[in-house]
This record gives C-alpha cells, structure tokens and sequence, in this order.
C-alpha cells in the first residue's frame, strides 16, 4: 500500500473518530440509572461480538475482527491485511415503573477499529469506543432540611467516556498467540439539579462539571487446536484497574442570574480490574462460543454514597457461516446469535440488579465477501420496578460495515 493510500486511511479513520466523540454526546438514552459512577456502562467489543451474545475471549475469526481478545488480532488469514469496521446502533427503551411506564428513544456509534497486519503472525488494531454514557432527566420531591415541605427538584445529566486504544498480538507458537492493548480513557460527566421558584427560595440552578483521563491495558492470551476436522480455542483476559484523574466544579445559579464558582476539586476515580475466559468450538460452518468475566468492583473507587459489588457477565453465542463459493446468495448469508446475563455495579436501595439479554443477526456479504454488512437485533431487560426502582426495556437495532483492503482492490476502470 502507498504513502498515499496509508494518508487516505489514517485521514478516514480520524475523522469518523470526531465523529464518534460528536454523536457519542447525542446519545439520549434516559437510563435513570446513568446518574451513579460514570454512568452507564458500555461493553466493548467489534461487531462479531456483539451479535454473538459479547463471546470472543476464546474466538478466533479468519475474516472478521474480535476485540473481546488481543491475542485473536492475527487470527485474521491472508490475503486480507487491511479491515475497517464501523458500526452505529438506533434503539427503543420503555421505563416502568410500579405505575406509570415511559419511552425514549435513542442511537450513536458502537465502535470504529482499523486491523493492519505486519506479518502472518504479527497483526495491529488502532480503534475507539465508548466506556460509559450518562444521560438522565428525572424529577423527585426532596426537603431542604429536617421537618421542612417537600419541593420539587429537577435532575439531569448528560457526558460519558470514550475510550482509544492500540493492540497488537503475535503469534509466539504454533499453537499459542498473545495480545495486549493500551488504552486512553477520557470523558466528562455533566450534573445539573433544578429547583423552580418556592416558599424558600427563587428559582436555583446547579450545575457540577466532572473531566477527567486515565489509562489501561488489556492482556490476553489463547491456546487453539484442531482434532480431525474440529478446532477448540481457550482463550483469557486481564485488564488493569483504571485510574481517572481529573477535577469537578460546580456553578450555582439564580433566577436573577447571579452565579457562583466553587473551587476546583481534584478528583479521583478508580474503576475496576477485570478477569475473563473464553472458550469456542469450530467445525465447517459452525461456531459455538461462551465467555465468563468478573469484575472487581468492590475494590472501585467512586462517591462516598456509592455502593459497589463484584459483578459477573456470562455470554453465549453461536454462528453458522455462509458458503462464499456458493453462487446461491442466500446460501452465502451468515447467521448468528446469541445471549447475555451479568449483574450491575450499583447497590441502589439495597437492591442488587441484574439485565439479560438476547440477539440475532445476519452478515451480507458485499463483493466476494471484500465487505459486508452486519444487520443485528437486540433485546435487553435491566433492573427491576421493586422498592420504588425502575425497570428498563431495550429493543435495539445496529448496522455494521466491513471493509477488506478498501484501497488493496485494483480498479477496473480509470
């Protein structure tokens, strides 16, 4: 590839990262729950992953990328040595609680990564996506102080966290590759809280900026074999807890419009370590793939208020491949699914939460299968509508494109 068309890539690859952090800050899912930590935790992982119920630890894909693992980044076969992926997602999400339910509507970006490989056992990933997103407008009766009446208090939030990250994997046997990523984790967090005119006061406005950046790395490991014509892959993670070092200030404002400034207050926060193990079984067409990851979140560091807990996330997923010789496009469709459970980070009322969640997908594939596209669904359940809490519904629908060598293929026409 030329000096020309590596420019091209890397203008290509910037640009639609701007674009994720613009749209990322669009995202209006109205989860009540993004109010606590960091907000609402996202799950990292390439457009495979996904659909396959967010299984990858132990999957190692010969034309498509798994982010789930470092150590599959050179799984990928020759002659592919370049892939872009790109995804976005729209959703539906219903709120019930014990008596009333509410919709909102929601979408942006799920991830961007370019793969590049140096050599048949030496292959690279730069890429983005999202940590965390906060976004919430919810009210509630609160009292100013001991005895006094109930007056009505707005809350919203907006913010969230991405995350950069470079890998690299390579291949130290025949039958044992490693990986590891290096990420850059930056956001903000955006709290307002709004109380309109009352017996005690005018109209009052606070609004609290938390920014803050870290980093991490991800360690990964997978040991693959074949016995006759099936191969099983073992596969785990580590990733390191995650320091954000940043400040938060808060504005207070009146309705006359006078406003204070409070000082700068450093601030610290530290997310958890994370340990996995993957396992998944080939043969032909046929892919099958579970995942089990456990978070340390007891040992977070987040508000005084905030109550954690260890959290455990277990996927399944499956896979028939499409036959790509076949001149039957149907035949050639590949077909996927798969299902999630994992507990939630925050003990809110003494409850202890929980989401599970299913997919289905299909992959299309475009021009010898040099691209295709990735049309998924998803259907979530998180929290409950116990002790006062909220439970929400999620019906999602994402589109995922994949390029093979874009700036490889030969013209045919000047």
């Amino acid at each position: 590839m030329t000096v020309t068309k590596n420019i091209k890539y890397s203008l290509l690859f910037l640009f639609l990262s701007l674009q994720l952090n613009f749209i990322r800050a669009q995202d209006i899912s109205g989860s009540v729950y993004s109010i606590y930590g960091i907000g609402d935790l996202k799950w990292k992982g390439s457009a495979i992953n996904r659909v396959m119920g967010g299984t990858g630890i132990g999957v190692r894909d010969n034309y498509n990328l798994s982010t789930a693992n470092p150590a599959s980044y050179n799984a990928i076969a020759s002659p592919i040595s370049k892939l872009f992926e790109f995804g976005g997602y729209s959703e539906n999400n219903t709120f019930r609680n014990s008596s009333t339910s509410t919709n909102y509507k929601a979408g942006t970006i799920s991830s961007l990564n370019y793969w590049f490989k140096f050599s048949p056992k030496f292959a690279g990933v730069a890429g983005i996506a999202p940590l965390s997103s906060s976004s919430y407008n919810v009210s509630s009766n609160q009292a100013i102080s001991a005895g006094a009446s109930l007056i009505p208090v707005n809350y919203e939030g907006s913010g969230g966290f991405n995350q950069f990250y470079l890998g690299n994997s390579y291949q130290v046997l025949k039958n044992l590759s490693i990986g590891v990523n290096a990420s850059l984790v930056l956001g903000s967090l955006n709290q307002k809280a709004i109380t309109s005119a009352n017996p005690y006061s005018g109209a009052l406005q606070s609004n609290t900026k938390f920014f803050a950046q870290g980093g991490n790395f991800d360690l990964g490991v997978q040991y693959f074999f074949k016995v006759k014509e099936s191969q099983f892959t073992l596969g785990a993670t580590y990733k390191t807890s995650t320091t954000l070092n940043g400040h938060k200030q808060t504005i207070l404002t009146t309705s006359s419009g006078a406003t204070k400034e409070t000082d700068k207050l450093l601030v610290a926060y530290k997310l958890p370590s994370q340990y996995g193990a993957g396992f998944s079984y080939m043969r032909k067409r046929i892919v099958l793939a579970a995942d089990i990851t456990f978070q340390e979140w007891k040992r977070a560091k987040l508000e005084n208020d905030i109550v954690t807990q260890n959290t455990l996330r277990y996927a399944f997923g499956g896979e028939y491949k499409g036959n790509l010789a076949t001149e039957n496009y149907l035949k050639a469709i590949s077909w996927r699914a798969g299902f999630h459970t994992q507990g939630y980070y925050v003990i809110i009322r003494n409850t202890s939460l929980s989401d599970w969640g299913y997919s289905v997908g299909a992959g299309l594939p475009l021009n010898g299968n040099f691209a295709s596209v990735n049309l998924n669904y998803f259907y979530t359940k998180f929290g409950t509508t116990a002790n006062g809490l909220v439970q929400q519904e999620s019906n999602r629908f994402s589109v995922d494109v994949i390029i093979r060598d874009i700036w490889g293929i030969k013209r045919k026409f000047d």
